[in-house]
């Protein structure tokens, strides 16, 4: 199980770049298409038009090398993980990546339009490659699109580790009993049948047992289903109370419609009649 972790974690990175990479090919075709239009809009009201051709294809070969030059940002996040803990000694690796990421875009972008100015508009690409100014306009507009590269790539990755533990929550609440929640920066492991009753409170849950309680950050749907998993007893009672059937001791009907359950440790809890019928 130790040798397979790696791999799945792995495998778990690849799934979540895959999808960052779609996602920045879209944003960025995008961001092509609406950049192209608008400076051809803007030329046309100039009185001094741009061939159309000149203004899509300068657009198009720097989004083009930008999707290309994007591909080293989930190689760093292998060889140099962020986290919580460590993103700031990271800092001066990821400061030095957009160096390399603003270098390769802007030689991609005058390759391709070295090439492809010539036989596509009939002339050469006049920008000089070495000017100063040119590349502290690039680079300028780069330092944007690679901290946005970047987050979208970070975030795909931690949701995906999120999705990750998720199913192993679910495992383990199937096969053990056992039920993994989250508190601050704690994780709490409880068996199913230790759980008594549960409250729902604003955006988090306060999930008491027979020694204490503890608040987490859940919805009661997500709790319930965690322990439908884990074939408990527990039952839904009203929309923000979730109880273990064997902790109720009494139930009194108040008369309209709802009802009151007791529970063996003095505790008590609307039933409400959306759930009366149910429980």
């Amino acid at each position: 199980m130790k040798a397979e972790a790696p791999y799945l974690d792995q495998s778990a990175d690849k799934r979540a770049d895959r999808r960052a990479y779609g996602i920045v090919i879209i944003f960025t075709t995008l961001s092509w298409t609406v950049l192209s239009n608008t400076e051809q809009l803007e030329s046309a009201k100039s009185g001094n038009p741009i061939m159309w051709m000149e203004i899509w294809l300068t657009q198009g070969t720097s989004h083009m090398a930008i999707i290309l030059t994007v591909l080293i940002v989930p190689f760093m996040l292998s060889r140099w993980t962020i986290t919580l803990g460590n993103w700031k000694r990271k800092i001066p690796i990821y400061a030095f990546g957009f160096l390399i990421f603003g270098i390769i875009h802007i030689t991609l972008m005058d390759i391709f339009r070295t090439v492809s100015f010539p036989p596509l508009l009939g002339r050469p690409y006049y920008e000089n490659f070495l000017d100063v100014k040119l590349w502290i306009y690039e680079l300028r507009k780069d330092a944007y699109t690679y901290l946005l590269v970047l987050s979208v790539f970070v975030t795909g990755r931690h949701m995906e580790q999120l999705r990750l533990e998720a199913a192993q929550t679910r495992v383990d609440a199937r096969t053990t009993g056992r039920i993994t929640l989250k508190s601050g920066g704690r994780t709490i492991f409880l068996q199913a049948n230790e759980i008594t009753w549960v409250e729902s409170a604003a955006n988090y849950l306060d999930v008491h047992t027979e020694t204490g309680h503890h608040l987490i950050r859940m919805t009661l749907t997500e709790l319930e289903r965690l322990l439908a998993e884990a074939n408990s007893t527990h039952i839904r009672i009203h929309r923000s109370y979730l109880v273990k059937r064997e902790a109720i001791q009494v139930v009194e009907p108040t008369g309209d419609g709802r009802a009151i359950a007791k529970l063996k440790n003095g505790q008590k809890l609307s039933v409400s009649r959306k759930y009366r019928e149910q429980f």
